[in-house]
Order: structure tokens, then sequence, then C-alpha cells
């Protein structure tokens, strides 16, 4: 048995739902959900939710990719790291190097809301939220840009060349995100999902629910590449096939345990793994 965490959907509370209780979350998995427990370690309003994660085979036919951007198309993360551990500082976080990875793809409200909830037992208003996303912002202006991770802008030209769409689903609302996203690898702003589209982040599955819906495609002819277990959760618990690329600090074991379908190495494994 898997456990996947949400954040809680609508008018579901936490303390009007009781465990072992069943809710009709049809758009997850088009099947009931058990809630096997309540666990809140991190923020009041998660639940944790138990079902089996089913292990797909590559789509033999593939018409859309989703790529989380982070890790996946830039060498991103270590800035990622350097800026949250630094502005988690100004108030008093001691914010380990490794949770930057283990969170990664959350919107950047939510791993502020985690970090308080963890490290200082209490939520941060929204005024807090507010000033260490600005600090985070402003800390990662200064750090050198992220180099393009190698064979990724050559794999989504490919994947255009033989008429595959390709989205970008990604936990960041970085005001020059499109025009990033345009120049560097040619995805259109209507295939763009931010942070700022979706009401829950990832785990969650909404992001990459919004991308498949977007695709006008069935689940089983799209896939999704990931690096961050939290983006294995969300593509998941969307019921889309998964490859995890393991381009940061964490285990293999992580991804994996995340119900990564496939794991590889790198985004130069990653082009090999396709046909063209």
């Amino acid at each position: 048995m898997n456990f996947l965490t949400f954040e809680l959907i609508g008018t579901y509370h936490q303390n009007n739902i009781q465990p072992h209780t069943t809710l009709p979350i049809n758009y997850l998995t088009n099947t009931p959900i058990t809630i096997q427990s309540l666990s809140f370690p991190c923020v009041k309003n998660c639940i944790t939710l138990a079902g089996n994660i089913k292990h797909m085979s590559r789509p033999q036919t593939i018409k859309a990719v989703f790529f989380d951007m982070d890790g996946v198309l830039y060498d991103s993360m270590p800035n990622h790291e350097y800026t949250w551990i630094h502005s988690l500082k100004e108030y008093g976080i001691d914010f380990p190097a490794e949770e930057a990875y283990m969170n990664e793809g959350r919107t950047g409200f939510s791993t502020i809301r985690i970090a308080f909830e963890k490290y200082l037992n209490r939520l941060p208003s929204r005024e807090e939220e507010e000033a260490v996303y600005a600090l985070k912002t402003k800390l990662m202006s200064e750090r050198p840009k992220a180099p393009i991770l190698p064979m990724m802008q050559e794999l989504l030209t490919q994947l255009r060349e033989k008429n595959i769409q390709v989205f970008v689903v990604t936990g960041s609302r970085q005001p020059s995100l499109v025009e990033k996203l345009s120049t560097h690898f040619g995805v259109a702003a209507s295939n763009i999902i931010s942070g700022a589209d979706v009401k829950q982040g990832k785990p969650h599955p909404e992001p990459y629910l919004i991308a498949w819906q977007r695709s006008g495609l069935k689940k089983e002819e799209c896939m999704v590449v990931e690096n961050a277990p939290m983006g294995v959760e969300s593509a998941k618990a969307a019921g889309i096939f998964t490859i995890a690329v393991n381009t940061g600090k964490l285990a293999d074991k992580v991804l994996l345990d995340a119900g990564a379908d496939e794991l590889l190495g790198s985004t130069k494994a990653l082009f090999n793994s396709f046909s063209f």
C-alpha cells in the first residue's frame, strides 16, 4: 500500500472528515478514495490518502509530453536550494538542503507554510508568507542563470517536429517564465501551467490534470517527465505515465517510492530513451 499526501479540496476540512470515510473524488482515479488516516506532520490542512499506485508501461503512441521545469529543463535546483535556505533563515528556520529537493514542485507559499509548521510549530501570517517569497525572489534574481540541462532543447525540438504536444507544468510564478520558456524551448504561453494557474499545487493532481485537459488527448497518449517526488505523486495521482529523471541530490528510492514508472539518471538518458 502506497500513500499520497494532498491538500484538502473544496469544502472538505480537517474537522469534518473522519478516518476510513470515503470521498467520491472522481477526477483523481475515477473511483472513490478511502481515507485511511488523518496526518498533519507539516500542514494542518493535509490528509493522507491511501491507494494503490498503478505502475504503467510507457505509452506505445505518445501524443503529448508534460515536462516539469526546475531540474528537468533547467539545472536550477542549486539556486532554489540556496534561496530557500537563506530566505527562511531570516525567520529563524534552519532549512535543510534536502528539503528544497523534497518540496520541489510545490507552490512557493505552500513550501513556506510547511517550513513554518515543521520548524516553528506555527503557520505563517500572510505578511510573513509574502515577505519570505519576496526575499526568495530577490535572492533568485541575484543568482547565476541556471543552465539548460543537456539535450533538453534537442528533445523538445524533435518532439514538436513529430507533432507531439509539449507542455511545461511548474509550481513557479516567475514573471519571466513565459518569455524564458518561449525563447529557450519554443513553448507557447497556452502550454505553460504555472503556480498562478492552480488552486492546488503539486503533489495534488490539479497541475497535470489541467495540462491533460488542455491537450485534448486520452491519458494513455500522454506522459510526464519529473525530477521530484512531489511532482511524481502529482502526475501519478492524475493517472498519467511518469518518468523520473534524477538530476538532483535525492536517492533513487525516493522517486521510485513516489510512484515513478521509469527512473533515468540524466536528461541525456531521457533523450536517448525516445525512438525518433
